[in-house]
């Protein structure tokens, strides 16, 4: 399931520690954009029923939230920004489909690791 992220909602998300959150960013009236957030959803819905886990994503209306332009620039739509621990350890601008998000974040999990291990 991809959740709507709204102001209030942001920066506690991506500040949690120990976590990894994607978040799509977007106008709503961009067909590529809407379609890029329905192919997620069903990529982390399938993904959550065979495997059981997969990190939420979140969908932000840059229509709606204008700040994340204005704080992480605009290049392009859709955007992707991938974030660990309060951190933008990511993003992405323009179509990408659920297996490069996927090789993504297990790279993004192995590095993290190794951080971690030193």
């Amino acid at each position: 399931m991809v959740f709507t992220v709204t102001d209030q909602t942001f920066h506690n998300l991506v500040s949690s520690p120990d976590n990894v959150v994607v978040i799509v960013g977007a106008p709503s009236r961009c067909p590529g954009c809407v379609k890029q957030h329905e192919i997620m959803d069903e990529f982390t819905e399938n993904v959550k029923r065979n495997v059981g886990h997969y990190p939420p994503l979140y969908f932000a209306n840059l229509e709606t939230n204008p700040w994340i332009d204005a704080n992480y620039g605009q290049d392009g739509v859709p955007r992707a920004f991938v974030f660990r621990n309060g951190e933008l350890v990511f993003d992405f601008i323009g179509m990408f489909s659920p297996f490069q998000l996927e090789e993504l974040l297990f790279l993004d999990a192995d590095l993290h690791a190794k951080r971690e291990s030193k």
